[in-house]
């Protein structure tokens, strides 16, 4: 009966590390129904609990952690005790208790060392690594790997090196050196990888796909991660919806980094389309769930948003201390990007520059790839801390804000019931484009007057003075303006004349709730 236990543990084993968890499930199942001692039907539970958290039935595996423990204290098995200590790491990580998983991942390290078993802590040493990179603890995670891939090397242990070569690469990423990470991932071609792990490297490469522009790399496993891979093809508007979607399930299952790092995403984005309240909304979160989490990327760029939000409020000293939290977390961590944004924010709210220089004042721009320095860019641009944001937007209350991106996609105007394009020179309705106004110059400075500022009355004199540029005279101007008026509301469709309305004091235009008016204020 053991022998016949010990075999279906062993597919069991062999079934999880593939990623067929239905048939481990099964294996187990049978493996406890034959286990005749108490040490192996601890084994067989213990593997169970390593099942649950492979899954993410995280409720599952905490009911089930307890009377497994027991199990273990009654053989008084030392190795199967640290299995499960590190299997409650994992529950605690991925339910965004990170201090607490890395702290009891440090206890079990040492004591194994200290009773000398070198192949247990290596074990949890590599555990340890995929949470430190997992949440930006970037210099800290490389630092443990050189040691682990040196002890991996000396003891012949492949798969273990490969896992280690497979973090180094995503370190490599996250910092945007592509052909370091390139270089990384085919050491581990041919080498036999978990589920976890395989996974990894498929991500790691679509990551790399994306930050090379391969837009058809966008599609990953999950949500989170298609708007990490959206963002790097630097398609805005996909990571921006991907990133909403990630937020709402990572909020559903309680994953707190994964939260914060959604979260991030969004806030960055928001102000980047100029919406600041569901910027400010989305990146104060971000910061109390990523400070909870432990995970500082994602707390690192929503310390930038937030000071840019102050910034663009006028509260300097605020904006300084977000900006300044935000570099030091990014030296300290060794987030390379980051650090040069959060460096030439602090120099921008220092100077209080209208237009920026565009240069990154810092040591790391010196070593940073060029990706990074792209990266960089992009970043500051999207928090308006690089050259003016160009684009001025106005909503139907007449609330304007001033964006980096007039892309259609990323300000939602297929989406929109009424959009006047000023950079376009269009009207657009639900994504369809109603009239072209290059040619029409009298009739789209008329409509791009009213647009400016929905909602105001403005009088037949405003209007002549600022359209015509002469001053108002019923006699020569009324007619023209009464004609034109009917043909911007034609060519603003069957409810023009609801949209432009008149009263004795003037015109106006009361726009649809959604309505966007868009210009390029540069010019």
């Amino acid at each position: 009966a053991s022998s016949l236990a010990n075999l279906h543990l062993g597919f069991a084993q062999v079934d999880s590390f593939r990623g067929n968890l239905s048939a481990a499930r099964a294996a187990l199942a049978r493996a406890a129904g034959c286990a005749d001692d108490g040490e192996l039907a601890a084994r067989v539970e213990v593997q169970r609990v390593r099942n649950l958290v492979q899954e993410g039935r995280l409720a599952e595996a905490r009911v089930l952690r307890p009377q497994v423990e027991r199990a273990v204290a009654e053989v008084d098995c030392v190795p199967l005790r640290d299995e499960l200590a590190r299997c409650e790491a994992a529950v605690d990580f991925q339910s965004g208790n990170t201090e607490l998983a890395i702290e009891n991942l440090q206890h079990i390290i040492a004591a194994a060392r200290q009773r000398g078993d070198e192949f247990g802590a290596m074990r949890a040493d590599l555990e340890l690594a995929e949470m430190l990179v997992e949440v930006g603890h970037l210099r800290v995670a490389a630092g443990l790997l050189v040691a682990l891939g040196a002890g991996a090397a000396r003891y012949g242990l492949t798969a273990m090196l490969a896992c280690v070569e497979l973090l180094q690469a995503r370190i490599a990423l996250v910092e945007l050196r592509d052909d370091l990470a390139a270089e990384q991932l085919a050491l581990v071609e041919r080498t036999a990888l978990s589920s976890t792990h395989l996974g990894l490297a498929r991500a790691l490469e679509r990551g790399l796909q994306a930050c090379r522009g391969n837009r058809n790399a966008v599609e990953g496993e999950s949500s989170l991660e298609c708007a990490q891979l959206a963002l790097a093809c630097g398609d805005g508007a996909m990571a921006l919806q991907r990133g909403r979607k990630a937020a709402v399930e990572a909020d559903r299952l309680g994953y707190r980094a994964d939260l914060g790092k959604a979260l991030a995403i969004v806030a960055r984005l928001e102000l980047a389309r100029g919406d600041r309240k569901a910027a400010a909304a989305a990146a104060s979160r971000s910061a109390r769930e990523s400070l909870h989490a432990a995970s500082i990327e994602s707390r690192v760029e929503a310390l930038l948003v937030l000071a840019a939000l102050a910034r663009d409020c006028e509260d300097l000293r605020e904006a300084s201390v977000y900006a300044r939290d935000a570099k030091s977390l990014a030296a300290e961590y060794g987030l390379v990007v980051q650090q040069m944004v959060a460096a030439q924010a602090l120099e921008v709210i220092a100077h209080d520059d209208s237009d920026p220089r565009s240069t990154l004042p810092t040591a790391s721009a010196a070593t940073a790839s060029e990706r990074a320095l792209v990266a960089a860019e992009c970043m500051l641009s999207d928090l308006g801390f690089s050259s003016a944001r160009p684009y001025r937007c106005v909503d139907a209350a007449g609330a304007e804000s001033f964006v980096a991106s007039a892309s259609p996609d990323l300000l939602g105007m297929n989406e929109r019931s009424l959009v006047v394009d000023a950079i376009r020179q269009v009207i657009v309705r639900k994504g369809e484009g109603v009239a072209d106004l290059r040619r029409r110059s009298l009739l789209k400075r008329l409509l791009f007057l009213f647009a400016a500022r929905p909602m105001y009355v403005f009088s037949k004199e405003e209007i002549v003075e600022q359209v015509w540029e002469v001053e108002y005279h019923p006699l020569r101007h009324d007619a023209a303006l009464f004609t034109n008026i009917m043909r911007i509301r034609r060519l603003l469709g069957e409810d023009g004349i609801e949209l432009i309305q008149v009263s004795e004091a003037g015109y106006s235009l009361n726009p649809p709730k959604d309505f966007l008016y868009l210009e390029d204020a540069s010019r």
